[in-house]
């Protein structure tokens, strides 16, 4: 039987480990806290857009309103590295088109 789009991006996640990703960006959060009313995390590998809206809904689902996030591909810049961003408001410095977004209220819906 051949493996549907679906049912691959299925398996992807499956055998991700996510737990490991998620800790890196908890480390880097607790390094980094600013004062800003966002907090930015910078991961030194490019994670495909099913991982990253997999982690942000974790971040969603622990408190967060706004999760955005973007590899330096998408940004135009060289390949290698995905920014997350974690908000309790919308950062307009963050709301374009090339980053992806999950929030409360679009995870509450799915």
């Amino acid at each position: 039987m051949a493996l549907s789009p679906t049912k691959l991006k299925e398996l992807y996640i499956e055998n991700f480990n996510l737990d490991e990703v998620e800790k890196a960006i908890d480390e880097q959060l607790i390094k980094n806290h600013t004062q800003h009313p966002w907090e930015e995390v910078l991961l030194d590998e490019e994670y495909a857009i099913e991982v990253r809206d997999t982690l942000a809904k974790r971040y969603v689902n622990a408190g967060w309103n706004y999760v955005y996030h973007q590899t330096s591909s998408e940004n135009g810049e060289r390949p290698g590295l995905t920014m997350f961003a974690f908000s309790n408001v919308p950062v307009s410095y963050y709301e374009h088109e090339e980053c992806h977004k999950i929030t409360r209220m679009h995870n509450e819906n799915n």
